[in-house]
């Protein structure tokens, strides 16, 4: 279980990372882009798609991390009434459920990008290959399934009578 902790603190870090970083560059290029229009009065269409390209990565990465926190919207009116062992099997379900959509998605996020790769697609301004802000899609949900994966394995090993209770933060 240590070995566990120490992969998703490493994961949580460099999601953070990635995270500022992708918001450092879609701010800069978005300053610089409107810099560009209103003091200058030229279009720089690059600035604009590499900004799109950023904001696509913080809201992979920012939905991996609400999952994480349990800060994402869900329907807790009926489950929060339960109690002990059905809580807790309503919990798992639903957990194993959220799993099979992030792999399912991860899998078809890879074959996206490979399809992307073997046909040269590139972006309109940049010039970049299209697997570059395809990969959002996998390097988001792959992070979603082996987080939830590790969550999982706490929802299984924690007590019945202690469920429902506030998670430590990973």
């Amino acid at each position: 279980m240590n070995s566990l902790k120490k992969i998703l603190g490493w994961l949580d870090r460099s999601e953070r990372l990635l995270l500022v970083l992708a918001f450092v560059i879609m701010v800069a290029t978005m300053f610089g882009s409107v810099l560009a229009r209103n003091v200058f009065r030229i279009t720089v269409s690059w600035l604009d798609e590499l900004a799109r390209i950023s904001m696509v990565y913080m809201v992979l990465l920012g939905a991996e991390a609400g999952l994480r926190d349990g800060t994402q919207v869900r329907v807790t009116a009926f489950i929060s009434k339960l109690s002990g062992g059905l809580r807790k099997a309503l919990d798992i379900v639903a957990q194993i459920v959220l799993i099979a959509f992030t792999a399912m998605a991860t899998r078809g996020a890879i074959i996206n990008v490979q399809t992307n790769i073997a046909r040269k697609v590139t972006t309109t301004s940049l010039n970049w290959p299209m697997s570059i802000p395809y990969m959002a899609l996998v390097i988001g949900f792959s992070i979603m399934t082996l987080v939830q994966l590790a969550t999982l394995v706490k929802m299984v090993t924690k007590p019945a009578d202690q469920f429902g209770e506030k998670e430590e933060q990973v």
